[in-house]
């Protein structure tokens, strides 16, 4: 939501086709997909951010031990398929999956 207006996320037409390449690899398990739940500076830092987004995150990952351990913890788990992933990120197997968290992370909106 942005302005008081519900408005979709462009990263959603691409989560499909990174996931089909990431399934599309001849050794997929040297693969980790994980999707940052809402956004990664809601997910990892716990705030919405709408502009200097890098510089924020710098920032932050300064400024914040605990956002520090966050991001620390999901790169190990990018690296070693053995780590859990932080809260925030999702490791998902469709669309479908990725969408039914959200929601249940970020409840929709409903206009009635």
């Amino acid at each position: 939501m942005r302005k008081g207006k519900q408005i979709k996320n462009p990263a959603w037409a691409h989560n499909e086709k990174i996931y089909n390449a990431v399934i599309d690899r001849p050794e997929t398990s040297k693969v980790r997909h994980l999707a940052s739940l809402g956004n990664f500076e809601k997910a990892y830092f716990g705030e919405e951010v709408s502009n200097e987004k890098p510089y924020n995150a710098i920032l932050n990952l300064q400024q914040n031990s605990i956002a520090f351990a966050k991001v620390e913890l999901l790169l190990e788990a990018l690296l070693d398929h053995g780590k859990e992933p932080p809260l925030g990120a999702l490791q998902w197997t469709s669309i479908a999956q990725l969408f039914a968290t959200i929601n249940q992370v970020i409840p929709p909106i409903r206009f009635e």
